[in-house]
């Protein structure tokens, strides 16, 4: 399946600041789109759980000092299955609409008592700031 990619317009706009002032929740979902609203995302997940500021940091890496945006890892139990053929995507929302889509690795996921879904922490460059030159 297609490698799934979002980025609202505010975090384009505005810059990756605007993750960590807004996101409230990180869902897994299951074939979720970019123009998807927050009822739809939401019944599209398998998993959910809280997101928010102290769960993004920021730095710069190696020598280029290329700038990042780190999002944090959780382990979420799953409310409903996924089998190998879902296109499933990390799906971070504010209270009222989808911030940043990243695919996920297509996977069985089970929903039996006990099971775990395991998000690894994600990393994104952030773009380079364009300054308009008088």
């Amino acid at each position: 399946m297609a490698d799934k990619f979002y980025r609202d317009h505010d975090l384009i706009r505005y810059g990756y600041q605007r993750l960590p002032d807004n996101v409230t929740a990180m869902h897994l979902c299951i074939d979720p789109e970019a123009t998807d609203d927050l009822a739809t995302l939401e019944g599209k997940s398998i998993a959910t759980t809280a997101f928010g500021a102290a769960d993004v940091s920021f730095g710069d890496e190696g020598p280029t000092g290329t700038f990042f945006m780190n999002l944090a890892g959780k382990n979420i139990p799953p409310t409903a299955p996924a089998a190998e053929t879902d296109d499933i995507a990390i799906v971070y929302v504010s209270s009222s609409k989808m911030l940043l889509m990243l695919d996920a690795g297509d996977r069985i996921i089970t929903n039996e008592s006990g099971d775990i879904v395991a998000i690894a922490p994600g990393k994104l460059e952030a773009p380079a700031v364009i300054e308009k030159v008088a």
